[in-house]
């Protein structure tokens, strides 16, 4: 395990233990009859998993994990502002450094539904789904429930934590306003710039919740079927040297999302018109032996990984110079395929600023003989170290 993997599982187990202290206090301080004191004796862990969730921006950002940049930075600024600008301030507004003329500790605006409670329940539970399935997937493969919870339980929670959200501003808002609360100006070139919060809450908001939150929401859906499907995403194309089909292989790269691409180049008969494995009408001695060895161990492999299944109709054997004129992967500067049956896969390496929006130039290339049992090995152990 390296120094990014340590950091990654010190900061995932301290977010836990953050988020299961919270809801442990949830709990235990429940009253029915006034919800608010069970809220303030969980803030100051959910207000210390808040903080540390800011830094999962930069985790994206660094290139530490997967992820959507847009999509982190909207929940990180979306749930800190509702948190410590609402929730936080309005209990307890001698933490937040602000004047209380009205001594305002406990409002019956926040109390009457218990949305702070809701909110907080919401949050701690969705994050109770996520963190240990971050724990165990670093250290193996997690088991089959840790990861449908992960992937099931915002379903539910994630719009209850939205409600929450919205119920909360909407209640609170007016009565942070009259404070003047985080309102600023600021002097620029001899200029007054004012910062109206409430101004600001009424602008960004709608949109933030009306756009971003189904966003966010469809994401995860797409996610959630990529992680619960059983076993990779197969997809056979033939005539993979005609422009066409180069464009839908480049079109299926760039929807991966970075994850592990396998291509598997295998000789059939021109005649043939099966797409069923194994292959028994191939024209290359090495893929007919290959084939029943590589193929049981593709279906094998992670979930999230798409195995585009390229069958080649001649013989593509280095030398052979039409090959070399009608295949567009053969001339590509990172691929020269030697022989059939071959085993490429591909590694998102991201994309610099300035560059050219190429997908095969933004992935690493490795490629292994099919027919040679330790090659397949390496290559399914990198796969699975990947998903690891």
């Amino acid at each position: 395990m390296g120094f990014i993997d340590m950091y990654l599982m010190c900061y995932n187990t301290a977010v836990l233990v953050c988020w299961a202290t919270a809801l442990a206090q949830l709990a235990y301080h429940f009253d029915y009859e006034d919800a608010d004191c069970s809220v303030v004796a969980a803030m100051p862990y959910v207000s210390c998993a808040q903080a540390l969730g800011l830094l999962e921006v930069f985790h994206v950002l660094l290139g530490f994990v997967r992820g959507s940049v847009p999509a982190a930075l909207l929940q990180a600024f979306g749930r800190n502002t509702v948190w410590f600008c609402f929730c936080v301030s309005l209990r307890m507004p001698e933490r937040m450094g602000l004047a209380s003329p009205e001594g305002v500790h406990h409002l019956d605006e926040l109390n009457a539904l218990h949305p702070t409670f809701v909110l907080a329940l919401s949050w701690s539970l969705a994050e109770m789904c996520r963190y240990p399935y971050y724990i165990v997937a670093m250290l193996g493969k997690p088991p089959a429930f840790v990861k449908w919870l992960r992937y099931s339980g915002f379903i539910i929670l994630y719009p209850m934590g939205a409600a929450a959200e919205v119920l909360v501003v909407m209640r609170c808002l007016t009565r942070i306003a009259a404070l003047g609360w985080f309102n600023a100006a600021w002097t620029v070139q001899g200029f007054d710039v004012p910062f109206h919060f409430q101004t600001f809450i009424h602008l960004v908001a709608p949109p933030g919740y009306l756009l971003g939150f189904p966003l966010i929401y469809m994401y995860m859906f797409k996610q959630r079927r990529k992680a619960l499907a059983r076993g990779p995403r197969i997809v056979q194309i033939r005539d993979s040297e005609k422009p066409e089909k180069m464009q839908l292989i480049d079109n299926l790269i760039r929807k991966s999302e970075g994850d592990m691409v396998v291509f598997i180049y295998g000789a059939i008969k021109p005649e043939s018109t099966s797409v069923a494995r194994p292959f028994g009408d191939s024209w290359c001695p090495d893929c007919t032996a290959a084939f029943p060895i590589v193929w049981p161990r593709l279906l094998r492999l992670p979930d999230d990984m798409l195995v585009l299944d390229i069958p080649l109709e001649r013989s593509p054997y280095k030398g052979l110079e039409p090959f070399a004129k009608v295949h567009p992967l053969k001339e590509h500067a990172l691929i020269e395929l030697e022989r059939v049956p071959t085993l490429l896969y591909f590694l998102n390496c991201g994309k610099s600023d300035g560059e050219e929006d190429n997908s095969f130039d933004r992935y690493a290339l490795v490629e292994e003989e099919c027919h040679v049992d330790s090659d397949v090995a390496a290559l399914l152990s990198a796969a699975w170290k990947k998903e690891q």
